[in-house]
């Protein structure tokens, strides 16, 4: 797909109808250790449940030669609880297959603190609940349509270092994921909702807020 794909899979990176491969034809070899992962696993046996834990980082961080590690699991597990940072909830990773690629087959994935509670509800039935580290990021439109002065404008959360904008967006609770999920040897099926609180405040101090879920 060309000398500027980059080094992971993503729908960027597959040619359209149409386009003239043949033009785009050029070889970029890159070789570092980003994708390289560490960790470890531990379980340990208690006279109320096991108690596990995760650690895992990567490299996959910008540099030259030399890329500062990059923390992408850390949690504990117990009692059908997951505490710490780890892929949300709201995403099926078990759909997603397995890949050495550093985002997954997905093209990308969300990992990030939260608290969640498993619990099996029938025999090939799984539910859970996850409260987690809230990101209301939106986009909106300023000024009068057609105009100079209409643009998109986009409000990230306060603590983000990305966040732009005549604005932030701030969040006084967590997002709340729940789910069922139900498996058996010839694959699985689920469904997620997501609930999120939406706190803005512009540059003359206004506060506005929104309640919306997602599923």
């Amino acid at each position: 797909a060309g000398p500027n794909a980059g080094v992971v899979l993503g729908a960027r990176v597959l040619p359209l109808k149409d386009y003239d491969m043949d033009a785009h034809k050029s070889g970029d070899f890159q070789l570092d250790p980003r994708q390289s992962i560490f960790g470890f696993k531990t379980k340990t046996t208690t006279s109320r449940g096991d108690v596990g834990s995760h650690v895992e980082m990567d490299f996959f961080t910008d540099g030259s030669n030399s890329f500062a590690p990059r923390l992408r699991h850390a949690y504990l597990t117990f009692a059908g609880f997951t505490m710490g940072q780890t892929t949300t909830a709201f995403q099926d990773w078990d759909a997603a297959g397995r890949s050495v690629d550093a985002v997954g087959t997905l093209g990308g994935n969300t990992r990030q603190a939260l608290i969640r509670y498993d619990a099996k509800l029938h025999e090939n039935v799984g539910g859970f609940v996850s409260a987690e580290r809230p990101f209301g990021d939106f986009t909106y439109s300023t000024g009068a349509p057609g105009t100079t002065d209409s643009k998109l404008e986009q409000l990230t959360p306060s603590g983000n270092s990305q966040h732009s904008g005549s604005g932030y967006s701030v969040s006084q609770m967590p997002d709340f994921v729940v789910g069922v999920k139900f498996a058996n040897q010839m694959g699985h099926f689920g469904l997620r909702g997501l609930v999120r609180e939406i706190n803005y405040t512009k540059d003359d101090s206004a506060t506005e807020s929104e309640h919306r879920t997602g599923k």
